[in-house]
């Protein structure tokens, strides 16, 4: 094992530019566990500390390979933290990096900036290097392609093309088969058949729950995902016991300010409003803007789609001054584009935001 980790540091080690002093094996093998360890952190939904931990290591990388790999696990966890604007520009760094992981980064930052377009050929540049090169990647890749369509409003090409993907990929790539299940499970959704997805994403939260973990974020995500399906589907008092459920998890396993906190306390306050707790649901709304306020960017079109559902919330129980503050903001933040169905775009954000400049003037 030392061997091979020193063999390893010293093919790293033509990568310094010259008249830099060479690093040492094992400077360069320290740098390399130094970045295991963030992969450990991104895994177990530390953004924030994998975020602080990468931009170090991509400072003190004694390498161009290390340096790149820095900036491209700090992009990954820029973007967990919806910060779509940082991981860009970090990724930018990383182009000595895996160009396929790279380009499936970029494609996913442009989908959490709203710009599908520019995701859908990221996404397709990646696959077509990948099955050139015979990478294991590729049925993975029709899965990302299909979330893009999603997001471009396409649900049943990307019930088609995560279907391929599916049954393409080897049983053995399990997180893979997972994703494009998740991917499935949405456009299901979209299509009209929200119970079936919710037993879809309940059958992907089992196990992903059995290979990361009961309380794993992407665990977590499945379950939320099988929650607003039941909404969807008009089953709402079981919508709002299982949110609710999920919040306490949520928050034990991840605590107060987890970008992923702030997702479940939105879909607790959708649940509570249905059920009549305007003043439950309004609470959740303003915890969950109060993350995202927080994070780098202020949460992205995250953090947009939260000011406008609070601003929604305001505006239908009597406080169109506060809602006009946090709809301005949801309208100077929203995406040009959509980045899920679940995001605003300016069109739906200037339409509240002039119902509540109206709702504000009348009162004077």
């Amino acid at each position: 094992m030392i061997a091979g980790c020193l063999a390893l540091a010293l093919a790293l080690a033509t990568d310094g530019q010259a008249g830099q002093t060479t690093p040492s094996p094992f400077e360069l093998v320290r740098a390399q566990a130094r970045l295991s360890g963030i992969y450990a952190l991104i895994d177990a939904g530390a953004f924030a500390e994998a975020a602080r931990q990468a931009e170090a290591a991509e400072a003190a990388a004694p390498s161009a390979a290390l340096r790149s790999e820095a900036a491209f696990l700090l992009a990954t966890a820029r973007l967990r933290l919806g910060d779509a604007p940082g991981a860009l520009q970090a990724a930018a760094r990383a182009d000595g990096h895996d160009r396929i992981a790279v380009l499936t980064l970029l494609g996913d930052a442009a989908l959490r900036s709203g710009d599908v377009q520019a995701a859908a050929d990221r996404f397709a540049e990646a696959y077509e290097r990948a099955q050139a090169e015979g990478r294991s990647e590729a049925p993975g890749l029709l899965a990302s392609m299909a979330s893009a369509r999603l997001a471009g409003g396409d649900p049943q090409t990307a019930l088609r093309l995560s279907e391929a993907a599916l049954q393409r990929m080897p049983e053995g790539e399990a997180v893979q088969r997972l994703f494009a299940a998740e991917v499935r499970a949405v456009a299901l959704d979209r299509l009209g058949a929200p119970l079936d997805a919710s037993q879809a994403f309940d059958a992907i939260a089992l196990r992903r729950a059995s290979l990361q973990g009961a309380d794993h974020p992407a665990t977590l995500f499945a379950a939320f995902n099988a929650a607003s399906a039941l909404f969807e589907g008009r089953r709402f008092q079981d919508a709002l016991e299982r949110r609710e459920a999920l919040l306490q998890r949520t928050v034990a396993a991840l605590g107060e300010d987890h970008p992923l906190t702030a997702l479940a306390l939105e879909n607790a306050a959708e649940s509570r409003r249905e059920a009549g707790l305007a003043a439950a649901a309004g609470d959740a709304h303003a915890r969950a803007v109060a993350i995202y306020a927080s994070a780098p960017g202020a949460g992205g079109a995250a953090g947009a789609r939260a000011r406008s559902a609070y601003g929604l919330h305001l505006l239908e129980t009597g406080s169109p001054r506060l809602a006009l503050d946090q709809l301005r903001r949801a309208f100077q933040a929203a995406p040009d584009g959509f980045a899920d169905s679940g995001e605003i775009d300016r069109r739906e954000a200037a339409r509240r935001l002039v119902e509540a400049a109206y709702a504000v003037a009348s009162q004077r």
